[in-house]
């Protein structure tokens, strides 16, 4: 589910331990908003290698599935695969971090962007992709820059922002099914 949150000031995400699968590339139930053309109806498919890609916003967690507590909050994906994951994850709930994930053609890579991240504080996040450089910014600083960002399918990326828990009722963490993960997002901005 996703709404305007009560005060009016950010969408609200939530996303119940008891939902399946919601595509056929995925093992965790998730909602998102998935990057489109100007006109609304034709799917962004950009490419990695050429041009300037950014997406920024702004998120709060506000609650976390507790038997893993991880959830994707942006990503760059391509035909087949997140590229670029930016995930809030512990070990539990009072041990948190911000991390990026990446896969590209040289192979996986986590770092960690946030040493620590406590629930209901919120963080800038800004993705750029510039000539096959990709760059990420957290509160305003730059944590990440990995050059060859690139994947077999570089001319079929695409950005997703919102709450993709990664884990599920009788998937990965084995949850409650009345667990959820609950995130605000604001301030969310594509430009190519």
């Amino acid at each position: 589910f996703f709404r305007v949150n009560s005060a009016g000031t950010a969408v609200q995400f939530q996303v119940f331990m008891d939902g399946g699968k919601t595509s056929s590339r995925t093992k965790f139930p998730r909602s998102e908003l998935r990057e489109y053309e100007a006109n609304g109806t034709t799917k962004a498919a950009w490419n990695a290698r050429h041009g300037t890609h950014e997406m920024e916003g702004r998120t709060r967690v506000l609650h976390l599935q507790p038997k893993r507590p991880w959830v994707t909050v942006a990503q760059i994906h391509d035909k087949n695969k997140d590229t670029l994951g930016i995930k809030v994850k512990g070990d539990s709930t009072a041990d948190l971090k911000v991390v990026a994930v990446t896969d590209t053609a040289a192979g996986d890579a986590e770092k960690t962007l946030l040493d620590s991240y406590q629930l209901g504080t919120e963080f800038s996040w800004r993705i750029q992709v510039r000539n096959d450089v990709l760059t990420v910014f957290i509160n305003g600083a730059l944590k990440l820059t990995v050059r060859n960002f690139s994947s077999p399918n570089d001319h079929g990326q695409y950005f997703k922002a919102g709450a993709y828990p990664q884990s599920r009722m009788d998937a990965g963490g084995h949850e409650k099914p009345a667990e959820f993960c609950r995130l605000e997002l604001r301030g969310l901005k594509v430009r190519h």
